[in-house]
């Protein structure tokens, strides 16, 4: 084909260039040498190919690990990277040492990459070679043109129409649709690369990144080291990228990227802004450009279409980002997925309080309308990507639309803008939940109050008695919400508090951790006298033995079951026992019975159950972990036996069954528990309860004619 003989010429002439210079004392590093006679090659290769390929060079950054020599472009698009050896040092990574080692870490996120030192040649997709690696036949450092054979050119051609005709493939499911969990995990490598990028930058006094991390600290997270800013500043441009796409940048720049987010958006458009200004560019083109090229290849609502048939949730159309972000940090960063807490409540059991707390409104504080009323200002100190906030919405408007009409739903919706608060300290999930909160409020008719959705970057424990930051003019719109925020933590009358804050297990609080503990909420502020609002909570919820006065009624003191044959007495006061179970206390009565065993392992020796009529310890069956405490009757009067549904009509057993009303049983025959007697009984007793099943004992522990 003539196109083959074109590249063949060209491959030659590359060789002749390469010998040439490294026959000749020139300045730079040996690879350096190839960086001329390589671009000039693959602009006759896109020729060849009837393509206009043009190469750009990244600049060197000494002392780095540094990004890849050139970013390849298609006819305008964005296909790959190049990255260019020294003669000798070749194209596997598996054998490279020290510095290049290091590099190919950062690389192989890359999803198009080719290295090339010369005489090798190897395409790599996400660290996974593609096709052979190509080796020419001789030595392009001192061979010139006859290094290369007929063969040689064909095979590399192969390798070069794949690497040039490139573009990112979106996952999908079995039906075509955007597969959202392997997008998230395709853009997790990617976001990645660009925060190891920021690390990198930031070891550099010199690098332009390090005064942006000094504004930044100041303005949002003071006690952010580098690691922390270079993960923020990762996700806050990968996440304003996202929702910028998703709210129909076309095509994908930075500067649509902006000028999208600008009117809801505020704070992420001037952050995308000034984490990539020109200057911050420089350092982080090759990560950058690749976010911007594949998060360009996911339609505009293309997200949204794909989570509203994976989870229709809150009866909303656009909940493409409840789950995205979980999945997204649980393959950008596993351990900050952990130390974040960030495991998202289930729908269910947000409901569930949200229900439970409109509940305690309606009927306990006389707010006729819940959390829709007028008075009822909610705030989620935690928000995550905004799941509380969006139940709140929802049960409210919907009890509005139930009590009043639909028409009324409008005017409520923008009452409700005004009363819901949020704080996150994670920018993805902020993003993620400023545009769901907003996209919620406005779909059920809210106008939005001017300075947008109560939804804050901001640290819940900072004190709001805290100094306002000193930052320069370009930042005024990033420092205006955090001032916000601490207005709002100081003066706006919050009635209900609600979320799942993330998890952490730390050491004993102490002088130097106080911000991480707790800080203002827990300790108070030493700059305001009053009590920390956690005071405020905590002194309702139980009064502290020695504020008790002296005359006050006794508690009052009960008998229970310490051990299986070991009786004592307790304080029958929750303040004084650990894991208070009030059901467990609500079904004791004079006709009470209960039954201790095992169930999460096989029993061995021993007795099977143990009884008591005291309510029994835990720890009652063993005098450890691991016992289940199962009740004769479900209630303290003795009426309802605590037995399976449908027991009583013999299906169960394939035997005859007989209630009776006492405690007792005479048969010899059977087996008689709360007053069922099941007749030739063949199966262990606590399947007769509504609680778990006993494993299936060992072979040989009934006797042969399968009586107990």
């Amino acid at each position: 084909m003539p196109y083959e003989k074109a590249i063949l010429a060209a491959l030659k002439k590359f060789a002749d260039g390469v010998t040439a210079k490294m026959t000749t004392l020139t300045a730079g590093e040996p690879e350096d040498q190839l960086r001329g006679p390589f671009d000039a090659f693959m602009q006759e290769v896109g020729q060849a190919l009837a393509q206009k390929v043009v190469c750009t060079g990244e600049t060197k950054l000494a002392g780095r690990l540094g990004k890849p020599d050139f970013a390849v472009h298609s006819n305008d698009l964005l296909v790959g990277y190049v990255e260019l050896k020294t003669p000798g040092v070749g194209a596997n990574p598996n054998r490279f040492t020290g510095h290049n080692a290091q590099q190919w870490k950062r690389f192989k996120a890359i999803p198009n990459l080719i290295y090339c030192d010369g005489n090798e040649w190897a395409l790599y997709r996400s660290g996974k070679r593609e096709w052979r690696l190509v080796r020419l036949s001789g030595d392009v450092a001192s061979d010139g043109r006859k290094a290369v054979e007929e063969e040689d050119a064909r095979r590399l051609l192969a390798l070069l129409t794949d690497f040039l005709s490139w573009s990112p493939i979106i996952p999908t499911d079995r039906k075509g649709k955007l597969d959202l969990k392997g997008f998230a995990g395709m853009l997790a490598p990617l976001c990645r690369m660009l925060r190891d990028d920021v690390a990198d930058a930031l070891k550099d006094p010199q690098s332009p990144l390090v005064e942006l991390a000094k504004d930044w600290r100041q303005l949002l997270f003071p006690d952010a080291n580098d690691g922390q800013f270079a993960d923020a500043y990762a996700q806050t441009v990968s996440f304003a990228l996202l929702l910028a796409r998703s709210e129909g940048a076309e095509p994908l720049t930075l500067a649509e990227a902006e000028k999208a987010l600008a009117a809801k958006h505020s704070l992420l458009a001037r952050a995308l802004q000034v984490l990539t200004d020109a200057h911050a560019q420089a350092e982080i083109s090759a990560s950058l450009r690749l976010l911007i090229r594949v998060i360009a290849e996911v339609a505009p609502g293309g997200m949204e279409k794909a989570y509203q048939r994976r989870f229709w949730l809150f009866t909303g159309p656009k909940e493409a980002w409840l789950y995205f972000y979980e999945d997204f940090l649980a393959a950008y960063d596993p351990k900050l997925r952990k130390d974040a807490g960030a495991y998202y409540t289930p729908v269910e059991v947000v409901r569930a309080q949200v229900r439970l707390i409109d509940d305690l409104l309606t009927n306990r504080l006389g707010m006729a309308l819940g959390f829709a009323d007028p008075g009822v200002v909610t705030l989620d100190p935690a928000a995550g990507t905004g799941t509380y906030l969006l139940a709140v919405i929802e049960h409210a408007l919907g009890k509005v639309a139930a009590q009043q009409g639909k028409g009324a739903v409008p005017g409520k919706a923008t009452d409700l803008a005004r009363n819901i608060y949020g704080f996150e300290i994670m920018v993805g999930p902020f993003a993620v939940t400023e545009l769901r909160v907003s996209r919620a409020l406005r779909d059920r008719g809210a106008t939005l109050p001017a300075d947008g959705t109560h939804v804050y970057l901001t640290d819940t424990l900072e004190s709001p008695h805290a100094a306002p930051p000193q930052v320069p003019m370009f930042l005024q719109p990033i420092a205006e919400q955090q001032g916000k925020a601490l207005k709002v933590k100081a003066t706006v009358p919050v009635i209900v508090c609600l979320g799942n804050p993330p998890y952490d297990r730390h050491e004993a609080a102490d002088q130097a951790n106080k911000a991480r503990t707790g800080g203002w909420v827990r300790y108070g502020d030493e700059n305001d006298p009053s009590p920390a609002i956690l005071e405020d909570f905590r002194r309702p919820a139980a009064k502290p033995l020695r504020d008790i006065p002296a005359n006050c009624p006794v508690p009052p003191i009960v008998r229970y079951g310490y051990r299986s044959f070991d009786r004592q007495y307790v304080i029958a006061d929750p303040r004084l026992i650990d894991r208070w179970g009030p059901p467990l206390w609500s079904s004791d009565g004079e006709t009470q019975v209960y039954l201790a065993t095992l169930l999460s392992q096989p029993l061995s020796t021993g007795p099977a159950t143990t009884v008591s009529a005291a309510i029994p310890d835990r720890d009652f069956f063993r005098g450890s972990y691991g016992a289940r405490l199962m009740p004769l009757y479900r209630d303290g009067e003795g009426k309802e036996a605590n037995i399976l549904p449908g027991l009583l009509d013999g299906q169960l057993f394939q035997r005859p069954v007989v209630s009776s009303l006492g405690r007792g049983c005479a048969s010899g025959a059977g087996v008689c528990v709360a007053g069922v007697h099941v007749a030739d009984h063949r199966r262990p007793v606590a399947q007769l309860y509504r609680s778990r099943t006993t494993p299936r004992p060992r072979r040989g522990r009934h006797r042969p004619d399968g009586r107990a």
